[in-house]
């Protein structure tokens, strides 16, 4: 499977007719094709093939992809010994910093991640084409191989690919040897991307709550089930429970540090996937931010190596997927939010858009391709019970039926909340599972208790389970045992909510705004579900003051999407009606066009009660529930839709203000 979504070398590329060019392109693209991106291959094509006619031989690719990093690369020609990596800005006529620093960055990801350009010339060069200049910079090749980024235009591209050419030792590659070569990162990123989070120094990360010798246990509990299964050749899948705020990142994060070692007997190649993206984003973010303060290294540089470890499930997914004949490098990985994983269905679905067809759940594929390994490998699902809260997420059943009905040779270890938790068991169907597997073996200290020092989290996911369970007389209980040290009140008022939360506010603590994504009408209140983009879910949990995009803002809002695996100090919870009590039940409402209209599926049901335990377990220090007035006026707002939900709230004992 190339890596590009058109190759060729340059005898070929000059033959093929431009139409038939810019169809391979289209059928690979996978997304609406808008015109702009249609001008831009057809003046590429046209550039490009001026350009072979003059040269040689060489090997030419549109579109080529850096594993796992989610970038493609315009254009890569390869001629001789050298990797000539293009950017074209189709339309420019001057050369911008920022597309700068992306070629560079270009460079520098597949000089690292893909293992047959590691000793390879490469080349970066920013191509403008509104531009007629013929002046041509001095060339500067540094000690690794690459040489400074170049500003290139269709008037002097020529003469600098062949002055560039002239100085190689004309040694020609094996083109499709060098395109598949896998994903193999060089040893130093690995280094530099465990310093990165060595000493855990980012705020955000060292603030769980878990109970410190819990955490301890659960760490040297994986650590020799890894341990074991190197030593017996045996392959592993280990699952990791444990409420919000426990630790279960954490341990994760512990865990690879631990396995990569600096003494290379003992490294341990593994990475921390999750289909969780903001989360991703955000530790990512916060891990690069903190490497680069304490380094020399600028912010680029760190997220490169940060990327080594925390990578996006999708991106491992697609690579082996693609590629069934690899052996993926990690030996060991952890999938935060494992319950979170496709059903069969699901992944259907989704790779059907992409052109693909695979009859596996995400769960059976991912354990399938970690099996490609010969002797040993080993699999850590990090789970939240209850979490579950899109279509087409599976739960634990789908790893516990792969395991028992695919994967006999594997050992399966767990905790017995297992089995005990509903939100993990869905409607007892582990049970039988369990009884007809020999290898399976239940481990405890793979369960994050929470003790009396980390009071908080184990006994706000309590009340919030009794809440949304409707056991009022429990949830009254439990509430009074939290308010003291975990303030929860509910108010009508948005404006007394966000006075109440400013002063709640202590130093370095964070506030903010969550709501359900299916609440669509809080936006007359001024809380909006639309607003917040995915690239700025960083900036709204990172940031500080001076950004109006900081949570602590208050202006923007963040969704169940966005917020899970993620925490804040203090947050208001806007409740809307798409959840609300009517007649001493929950009614489930989906808001379409210009009305709501009834849930009726009950895994739908199930999926937004989710995303409100989600909601209510993001704060680490107290949260304000906002259940607004509603508006007679507004047949989508009116006042009943919300007084129960208010009235089930102050019945429990829910302090007003």
């Amino acid at each position: 499977m190339n890596r590009s979504y058109y190759n060729s070398n340059f005898q070929q590329f000059l033959n093929d007719h431009d139409e038939h060019i810019l169809g391979v392109l289209t059928k690979h693209h996978g997304f609406d094709l808008n015109a702009e991106q249609k001008n831009a291959w057809i003046q590429q094509i046209i550039l490009l093939k001026s350009l072979a006619r003059k040269l040689n031989h060489g090997y030419i690719a549109f579109e080529f992809e850096i594993p796992r990093m989610s970038k493609r690369i315009d254009n890569i020609l390869l001629i001789n010994d050298i990797l000539f990596v293009i950017e074209f800005k189709i339309g420019e006529d001057s050369f911008r910093s920022y597309d700068k620093k992306q070629v560079e960055d270009y460079v520098l990801d597949l000089k690292f991640f893909h293992e047959g350009s590691h000793n390879k010339t490469i080349v970066p060069i920013l191509l403008i084409t509104n531009n007629d200049d013929m002046y041509i910079e001095s060339f500067q090749k540094d000690n690794d191989g690459i040489y400074n980024q170049i500003n290139a235009t269709p008037k002097n591209i020529l003469k600098i690919v062949r002055e560039i050419i002239s100085k190689s030792k004309d040694k020609k590659y094996n083109y499709n040897e060098w395109e598949n070569s896998p994903y193999h990162p060089t040893r130093n990123i690995i280094e530099s991307a465990k310093e990165s989070y060595s000493n855990h120094g980012v705020v955000d990360i060292k603030k769980s709550e878990g109970d410190r010798e819990n955490l301890k246990s659960t760490r040297e509990c994986i650590l020799n089930i890894i341990k074991n299964s190197r030593v017996n050749n045996k392959k592993s899948i280990c699952f990791i429970t444990g409420v919000p705020g426990s630790g279960k990142t954490l341990v994760g994060l512990d865990v690879i540090k631990e396995l990569t070692s600096k003494d290379k007997n003992t490294d341990i190649r593994s990475s921390y996937l999750s289909g969780n993206g903001p989360l991703v984003n955000v530790l990512r973010e916060a891990l690069s931010r903190d490497k680069s303060k304490k380094s020399d290294s600028s912010k680029s540089e760190a997220q490169r190596e940060v990327k080594q470890f925390i990578q996006p499930i999708h991106a491992f997914r697609a690579e082996y997927l693609d590629r069934p004949d690899d052996i993926p490098n990690e030996k060991v990985i952890f999938f935060d939010e494992a319950q979170r994983c496709w059903d069969k269905d699901g992944l259907s679905r989704f790779l059907k858009k992409q052109g693909k067809s695979e009859n596996k759940s995400e769960a059976e594929l991912l354990i399938d391709i970690m099996d490609r390994h010969e002797d040993w490998s080993t699999i850590v699902c990090l789970i939240g019970g209850g979490q579950e809260i899109n279509h087409d997420e599976g739960g634990l059943l789908e790893w516990f039926e792969a395991v028992s009905e695919k994967f006999h040779d594997w050992n399966l270890y767990y905790p017995s909340a297992i089995l005990t938790m509903p939100e993990y068991n869905w409607d007892n169907k582990l049970d039988a599972i369990m009884k007809s597997n020999s290898n399976f073996f239940e481990d405890d200290a793979l369960h994050l208790n929470v003790s009396l020092r980390s009071f908080r989290a184990e006994n706000l996911s309590n009340f919030i389970e009794h809440l949304l369970n409707l056991d009022d007389i429990n949830a009254s209980k439990v509430y009074k045992t939290l308010q003291d040290k975990y303030p929860i009140v509910v108010t009508r008022d948005l404006s007394k909510a966000k006075e109440w939360i400013r002063e709640k506010r202590r130093g370095n603590e964070r506030i903010g705004i969550l709501a359900s994504a299916g609440g669509k009408r809080l936006y007359p209140e001024g809380v909006s579900v639309y607003t917040t983009k995915p690239e700025d879910v960083k900036h709204y949990f990172l940031n500080e003051d001076e950004d109006v995009r900081s949570s602590n803002f208050l202006e923007r809002t963040v969704t169940e999407f966005d917020i899970q695996g993620l925490e804040l100090d203090w947050s208001i919870v806007a409740w809307d009606y798409d959840m609300s009590i009517q007649s001493e039940a929950w009614l489930f409402k989906s808001f379409r066009g210009k009305d709501w209209t009834n849930i009726s599926k009950d895994r739908n049901r199930l999926y937004r009660k989710n995303a409100y335990r989600v909601l209510l377990t993001r704060s680490r220090r107290g949260m304000c529930i906002f259940v607004p007035q509603g508006d007679d006026s507004d047949y989508t707002r009116k006042k009943e839709f919300y007084d129960g939900t208010f009235g089930y709230l102050k019945r429990i004992g829910i302090y007003e203000i």
